[in-house]
């Protein structure tokens, strides 16, 4: 029978991993990768991220190939949400984003920085869902060959004819097609699949 402790020891054999994954070297030969910044929620301990949900809170870099290899993990933050900051919303909007949770944003995008020296002939690409849709995060300085992809999550104003994000992507042409399979959700039977059109072009965000 397995001890309480062996847990532990086999997690810390892994330290390896993140070595590896922090030095650069995983990532030779690869012309781009795809850093997965995420917010999963773990039962058991504190508040969660929803109603009563309790649990920690883990905000994990992974990088990982166009093709869903695994590199390494370049960065895994936790914390506790404490009970009494429950339902202070308002006040929470006018501290800086120093100061509140979202600087996880920042912190996943700034762990590529010392990075990307290491494999100069690797683009680096952060990839994240749209939680990480923040105007500070657009504003945060990037190295050359270090990209920032989000799902956009406002219809921002934008210096084009078409003057908003949804619009004008609306209004690009259509580069390609494809189905992507949608899972199940709560409220939602699972999809077999949904039409994805992809299209592409600039537009800077207004001042």
């Amino acid at each position: 029978m397995p001890r309480a402790g062996d847990a532990v020891c086999r997690f810390l054999t892994q330290s390896a991993f993140f070595r590896a994954a922090a030095s650069g070297n995983n990532y030779s030969g690869h012309p781009i990768v795809l850093v997965a910044i995420g917010l999963p929620a773990t039962e058991g301990l504190g508040h969660g991220t929803g109603g009563n949900l309790h649990g920690f809170m883990l905000h994990s870099v992974l990088a990982v190939t166009p093709e869903g290899l695994p590199l390494g993990v370049l960065s895994m933050k936790t914390w506790v949400r404490a009970p009494q900051d429950s339902g202070k919303t308002r006040q929470r909007r006018a501290l800086s984003i120093r100061e509140k949770e979202s600087v996880k944003w920042l912190e996943g995008l700034e762990c590529l920085e010392p990075l990307k020296p290491q494999c100069p002939d690797t683009r680096l690409v952060a990839v994240s869902d749209r939680e990480g849709d923040m105007y500070d995060v657009f504003l945060a300085q990037r190295p050359a060959g270090v990209d920032w992809l989000v799902r956009a999550a406002w219809n921002r104003g934008v210096d084009h004819p078409e003057k908003y994000l949804w619009e004008t992507v609306a209004a690009a042409t259509v580069l390609g097609q494809t189905e992507l399979q949608v899972p199940a959700s709560v409220g939602r039977q699972a999809r077999r699949a949904a039409g994805c059109a992809l299209r592409a072009g600039p537009a800077a965000t207004a001042a």
